[in-house]
């Protein structure tokens, strides 16, 4: 259905009377110097008839098929302006969210060098479960990183 207007209909021939041949001729009469002839012979008229038939046809089926496709593609260039919007918000939001989880970090100062021991998370995740919730929290607490 789509291609249909780029396929030469199997009507028009390529031989010696065919419709380029014709118009090759009338070119040639048209350059100076070149022979007076009749321009177009009585049994050329009807092939140039049947020509313009043919290509008047091919293009009411390009037009009946633009017409087809006209409000699709309007709706689908509606969509594409919905998705890049959508799409717009949702890199927003996820730049919020991103920015959102590293202003979450907990910061302490003026904790003594060493005192940790060997390591770091450990002794943060038993400081936090002491001193700042007590035990009511901890087995829902957990240390993702310390540095």
């Amino acid at each position: 259905m789509v291609t249909a207007w780029r396929i030469r209909p199997p009507e028009i021939k390529r031989g010696r009377d065919s419709p380029p041949n014709i118009w090759t001729a009338l070119r040639a009469r048209q350059e100076p110097g070149a022979p007076q002839q009749p321009i177009v012979k009585v049994g050329e008229v009807g092939l140039l008839r049947d020509y313009h038939n043919k290509l008047k046809d091919r293009v009411k089926a390009t037009e009946e098929m633009m017409n087809e496709t006209t409000p699709q593609v309007k709706t689908l260039m509606q969509k594409i302006a919905c998705m890049d919007t959508e799409l717009k918000t949702l890199a927003i939001k996820v730049e919020n969210t991103d920015t959102r989880f590293q202003r979450h970090n907990i910061r302490l100062v003026e904790v003594p060098k060493k005192a940790e021991g060997p390591s770091l998370e450990l002794y943060i995740e038993k400081w936090l479960s002491e001193v700042v919730m007590r035990g009511a929290l901890t087995k829902f607490f957990s240390m993702e990183r310390a540095h």
